[in-house]
């Protein structure tokens, strides 16, 4: 500070709220749970980690790590503990409930994210991530081809089961490309050429596709057509050398308009997609912005060779609070 010279010497320590409660997913029971661990025993809070019932030894294993851990540190090992229930006999609400668990971690559904949220009002700290539905808004594209590959990958990554799975696919009546305007008819058999082309490709097919984690999520798969709209590609078992008994289904591609909002305005987790007709992209980009704000969305896609377009769809997803990568304005894939 000019001819002064000043040393500042800070400390920190941690501040316990109290018991924490970590509650997993079944999809993806380590990834989604350790964030929340690691943050209460950072914190100096101990932590319960409740676990899906249909997930339980994939983080028991890093609970029991975790546990070796503090030992060897001279620390109570309990600090991190398991408490694994089942469907039939749940424990989450009384853990979720008690007086002594001040913070609350959870993934998953959104009907009991909604209750988790509501322990806010007793003075709990409550983090949540909970169900959104994914949109991809198609406009006009440099290479239709490499489009519809890229889309095609997107929804047989672990068969829809990502949070970050794309659902909807708001497309027009017609997509601008370098060698012409394309149908939305010729858009959508493009797109479910190139997942069947996926799915059929011995090398990557089983491999991208995994292993439907639930017996719920293949039944809605399977009772896809029941939603209504068109099929314009139905779902089957993809067999896999390495795991013959895999509970395997391949996407369902259902066709509907922009007047279906009862069927695409919700979650339909899994191999499920759906293409919905709309009159022009700011049809697309309305319904889009709609389901975003209403249900909640992680991300959402983009294919547009205009610039001005993709401002357009950047600002109404970005005031939905909608993440929404730039990276896709080369729109080639």
């Amino acid at each position: 500070m000019g001819k002064i010279s000043v040393k500042l010497q800070k400390s920190f320590r941690p501040v316990p709220k109290g018991l924490g409660l970590v509650i997993g997913c079944s999809t993806f029971p380590v990834w989604n749970s350790l964030p929340g661990i690691y943050a209460d025993l950072i914190t100096g809070n101990p932590v319960i980690v409740k676990p899906h019932a249909r997930a339980v030894l994939p983080i028991a294993i890093v609970v029991a790590a975790i546990q070796q851990v503090l030992e060897e540190n001279g620390q109570d090992p309990y600090t991190c503990q398991l408490a694994a229930d089942s469907t039939n006999q749940p424990i989450t609400k009384a853990l979720c409930e008690h007086p002594d668990v001040h913070l609350i971690d959870y993934t998953g559904g959104s009907a009991f994210g909604n209750y988790v949220e509501s322990l806010a009002s007793q003075g709990k700290t409550v983090f949540t991530e909970k169900a959104g539905v994914n949109s991809v808004i198609i406009d006009s594209v440099q290479d239709i081809d490499a489009v519809m590959q890229n889309l095609a990958f997107s929804v047989s990554l672990y068969s829809g089961q990502m949070c970050t799975a794309p659902q909807n696919f708001f497309i027009p009546e017609t997509v601008k490309t370098p060698n012409g305007t394309l149908s939305f008819d010729e858009v959508a058999k493009k797109f479910t050429d190139a997942v069947t082309a996926l799915v059929n490709n011995p090398k990557m097919g089983a491999g991208t596709l995994g292993a439907v984690q639930n017996e719920t999520t293949l039944q809605r798969a399977r009772e896809a057509a029941k939603l209504g709209g068109k099929v314009l590609l139905e779902g089957a078992p993809v067999s896999s050398e390495e795991f013959a008994g895999a509970r395997t289904w391949s996407p369902v591609v259902v066709e509907v308009s922009a007047n279906d909002s009862g069927i695409f305005q919700q979650e339909l987790f899994g191999p499920v997609v759906l293409l919905v007709k709309t009159q022009n992209t700011d049809e697309s980009i309305r319904l889009a912005r709609e389901m975003a704000s209403s249900h909640g969305a992680i991300t959402c896609g983009a294919y547009a060779t205009d610039e001005v377009v993709m401002d357009k769809i950047a600002d109404a997803m970005n005031s939905a609070f909608t993440p929404f990568p730039s990276t896709l304005r080369a729109s080639s894939g």
